[in-house]
């Protein structure tokens, strides 16, 4: 009987001080400075001839033509076709700005992206791939999934969805233990005026989670509408540090399911979806105030983006899912932000864990019932249905044996 074997590795991928940033139209100027490195991470799956890597990086995110060049780099390093291969970012948004077309996700008055240090990325996350290939023994899987409760909430309704799930991979080797998470919050305890470079929410409680000499990596799940604006008393780096750590003491009484491998398996999917009509109007007479006035003047600034996206596209776009499956569990690896009931029903269906921000980068798809003047529907390039399209394809894919 064949058994699981893995490997991992991670490499910093900090830019030096002066390198622009990505995240947040309103910032202003390049970085100044780093809170904490970022990182790289790579975990690499293997079993009965099947191999899968998972790339993921405290970035904000992939373009798809990136991410497709990065996934086919990796690819040679493994020997594995590159739809084998997940590159998904954490979506700081303290991050450098690299390439993220056709969105736009830097203050217009920033510097462009630099060739140069996009080149250094390729060569270190190739690196990173091959040494944890090298890594690779034979590991036993337990599975867990944790409530969160007190560090994030629905970011349109504050009393909305206060608890998320963490779902948590183990996987241990004879003296060594990697965890492999997922947790649906947006990486934005830092605002705007935050010019230092950090991993934010996620990057720093992977940091909380590493076992000594132990290997912890942390993507981003369905957080569309999850984030800690009516959890966080301020913006500060105590502030990422409370909820880091309250978070982390939440994993660390996790209990531990033996997971039952009986096989792993990597599967595609491709998903057509049509493109709506995108309005200055609309935002401008949507009668809001306050903190949705602003998300809605953000939206306008994605909207020139998806205009443009239009003109590459047509009026349909067509995105891959990748399903990656490891005994009675499932990856679900998406390039766009995904409402949290989404991810929930997914879940609940059929075990299925969104890994967001993989492969690429399609936007928003707006959870079916959201407000129209909030941020997710305002700035999602889709129509209404793309939601309910998602989940379709996802429940066809998990219905494979």
């Amino acid at each position: 009987m064949p058994s699981l074997r893995a490997g991992w590795a991670k490499t910093e991928i900090t830019p030096p001080t002066g390198y622009p940033m990505a995240g947040y139209v309103r910032r202003t100027g390049s970085s100044t400075g780093v809170l904490d490195p970022l990182y790289a991470r790579a975990l690499v799956l293997e079993d009965g001839g099947c191999t899968v890597v998972f790339i993921i990086a405290d970035l904000l995110l992939f373009s798809r033509r990136w991410a497709r060049r990065l996934r086919a780099i990796a690819a040679r390093s493994v020997g594995a076709p590159a739809s084998n291969i997940i590159v998904a970012a954490t979506h700081t948004h303290s991050g450098p700005l690299i390439d993220t077309s056709p969105f736009d996700v830097a203050s217009p008055t920033s510097p462009p992206p630099q060739p140069g240090f996009q080149r250094s990325l390729e060569q270190r996350i190739e690196a990173v791939v091959q040494e944890a290939a090298l890594r690779m023994n034979s590991v036993k899987a337990a599975m867990a999934r944790v409530i969160i409760q007190g560090v994030a909430s629905d970011r349109n309704r504050p009393t909305k969805s206060r608890s998320q799930p963490l779902y948590l991979l183990r996987l241990s080797a004879c003296d060594t233990t990697a965890l492999f998470g997922v947790y649906a919050c947006h990486s934005t305890v830092l605002g705007y005026k935050n010019t230092l470079f950090s991993g934010d929410l996620l990057g720093r409680l992977t940091q909380l989670l590493e076992p000594a000499g132990g290997f912890a990596l942390m993507g981003c799940g369905a957080a569309a509408n999850i984030s800690t604006r009516f959890t966080r008393r301020n913006q500060s780096l105590g502030e990422l540090e409370r909820l880091s750590r309250m978070a982390a003491d939440q994993v660390r009484c996790a209990v531990y399911k033996p997971l039952d491998v009986a096989s792993l398996s990597i599967r595609e999917a491709v998903m057509d979806l049509t493109l709506r009509r995108l309005s200055r109007k609309l935002v401008h007479n949507s009668g809001t105030a306050g903190r949705i006035a602003e998300a809605a003047e953000e939206a306008l600034e994605n909207i020139t983006s998806l205009k443009r996206l239009r003109r590459l596209w047509g009026t349909r776009a067509a995105f891959t899912l990748t399903q990656v499956r490891l005994g009675e569990i499932s990856w679900l690896a998406i390039p766009f932000e995904i409402g949290f009931e989404t991810g929930e029903f997914l879940w609940n269906q059929s075990q299925l864990i969104p890994l967001c921000y993989a492969n690429g980068y399609g936007g928003y798809i707006a959870p079916a019932g959201a407000s129209p003047f909030t941020y997710e529907v305002l700035s999602s390039p889709y129509s209404r249905r793309a939601d309910l399209q998602l989940r379709r394809m996802a429940l066809r894919l998990a219905s494979y044996p």
